[in-house]
């Protein structure tokens, strides 16, 4: 053993017995071995680990591709729809609670002479009869409620017509 201690405390060899060979070589083959058992199961968790990223991946694919699926089908049903309201005569819009444009169809835009591109977003008022006792527009609603009906005389593009609201 003391030929063991000087090589490592000297880097000096010298002749060693054969049992300390032997027992160098023993312990150099069991830290071989050692790394070698070590490096083998990293490898196997590495490749389950793959595996299930993998497998993880697969799922988010086909959600990826089921989301895509159901947003193309709500962009046909929203253009649908979108087609059949512009194709209405009667102007069809949504306000929001301050008034604010949210919607109008073509023919709402063209009944008021409004600039689509700019509208939506907007406060939206009609401008009344002069003599006109009828509500402002949006000063009749209730809290909490979301629809109110009655009839307004207001200017349009043709001129001051009844509206019913």
């Amino acid at each position: 053993m003391a030929a063991l201690a000087n090589v490592v405390l000297t880097g000096q060899l010298t002749l060693i017995s054969p049992a300390s060979f032997g027992a160098l070589l023993a312990v150099a083959l069991a830290f071989i071995l050692n790394t070698l058992l070590t490096a083998r199961e990293r490898g196997e968790t590495l490749s389950r680990h793959a595996s299930q990223l993998k497998t993880i991946a697969g799922r988010l694919e086909a959600s990826l591709k089921n989301a895509a699926t159901i947003n193309a089908r709500l962009n046909q049903s929203k253009a649908r729809y979108k087609g059949l309201v512009d194709a209405q005569d009667d102007a069809i819009f949504r306000p929001d609670s301050a008034s604010r444009l949210t919607y109008g169809n073509d023919a709402f835009f063209k009944l008021f002479g409004i600039n689509s591109a700019r509208a939506n977003g907007y406060p939206f008022a009609t401008e009344p009869l002069p003599e006109s006792r009828a509500p402002l527009f949006g000063s009749f609603l209730e809290a909490g409620r979301n629809r109110a009906r009655y009839d307004q005389h207001v200017k349009t593009t043709n001129g001051y017509h009844w509206i019913a609201w």
